[in-house]
């Protein structure tokens, strides 16, 4: 079945929202796809199309992903590729933390966490970073994109740092729930500097893969089920696309209402 064919049987390929190689639907046409339409999720049908053509997924790692240098996936009116293949595009910390990811998933096979591989990565305008400016200018809705808050904790002589996940539309009670949560005695957004230094990011660009070690991530229950959002990558240059289940999975993640109302 020719190439054209199989856009008009699978209507999704040619979606602004999927965005695939002319060689990926030469060679699912190649490999006998049927003129037929397509029902249930792109994302499983397009799976196939690839393991038809490429053979198996090469090792353990790649277990539930396709092959990276194949993905593109548009979002709003912006092109994402694998965060892996573009460690640049990163902080260090954050690039660090994928690898990581990366190779742990690659040695355990049977990790229920997301792999790494599905993190996504473009660049953007370093001044459209913030929130509000970057959603209206991408043409994103503010419910898929989470904040990454950084508060300070203290209590007595003790202070201490977290970080809160809540969607773009919300905002965190702070001084209700996350208080609470981390038996803090004072509870304040951490200033710009502190966070900066600590993270080893940039402000207004921190998100919550590659956080210290010890820091708490605390993500609202709306992030964690959302399918697919938008946060920062650690630079205001860029940003990730990732599943919620990916940053519910993150190392000290804990998933719990923090957002008002």
């Amino acid at each position: 079945m020719p190439a054209g064919a199989l856009r008009r049987a699978t209507p999704w390929l040619r979606s602004p929202c999927w965005v695939r190689p002319a060689s990926v639907l030469d060679a699912a046409a190649r490999a006998g796809m049927q003129e037929n339409p397509v029902d249930g999720p792109p994302r499983a049908l397009m799976e196939r199309i690839l393991l038809r053509f490429a053979g198996p997924r090469p090792g353990p790692g790649r277990r539930r992903g396709i092959r990276r240098t194949l993905l593109v996936m548009r979002f709003g009116t912006l092109d994402f590729t694998p965060a892996l293949d573009s460690p640049g595009l990163l902080a260090p910390p954050t690039a660090a933390a994928l690898q990581r990811a990366d190779a742990a998933g690659a040695s355990d096979a049977a990790s229920p966490a997301p792999p790494a591989g599905e993190v996504l990565v473009v660049a953007i305008d370093p001044g459209l970073a913030d929130t509000a400016a970057f959603c209206a200018h991408y043409e994103i809705s503010m419910e898929d994109g989470a904040n990454c808050v950084i508060v300070q904790a203290r209590r007595g002589e003790r202070t201490w740092y977290a970080a809160c996940l809540v969607r773009g539309s919300d905002r965190a009670d702070v001084n209700g729930v996350v208080r609470r949560h981390l038996d803090a005695r004072k509870l304040s957004f951490a200033p710009m500097d502190d966070a900066v230094a600590l993270s080893g990011m940039e402000y207004g660009g921190i998100t919550p893969v590659g956080l210290p070690a010890d820091w708490p991530i605390l993500v609202d229950e709306s992030v964690a089920g959302h399918e697919r959002l938008i946060v920062g990558s650690g630079v205001r240059g860029s940003k990730l696309l990732v599943t919620g289940a990916f940053l519910a999975g993150l190392p000290n993640a804990e998933v719990l209402r923090i957002a008002q109302g």
